[in-house]
């Protein structure tokens, strides 16, 4: 259980809910000013969410992951 809740309040899964309350707020966006079927606002949603996370890991040192 202890490890569960460290897990839960790491460094690495606060960055994880950065990430996606950015894109969250991100798709909020699109969604006002270019109306798109949910499908695709699902998909699009995995591409930021992709390149996002990637940006990340690139950056973080080889041994911390």
């Amino acid at each position: 259980m202890r490890r569960y809740v460290a897990t839960l309040l790491s460094g690495s899964m606060g960055g994880v809910m950065v990430v996606h309350g950015m894109e969250d707020c991100l798709l909020l966006s699109i969604g006002r000013f270019l109306p798109v079927p949910i499908p695709l606002m699902y998909a699009i949603g995995l591409v930021f969410s992709w390149l996002i996370l990637g940006g990340i890991l690139c950056w973080l040192p080889a041994g911390s992951s």
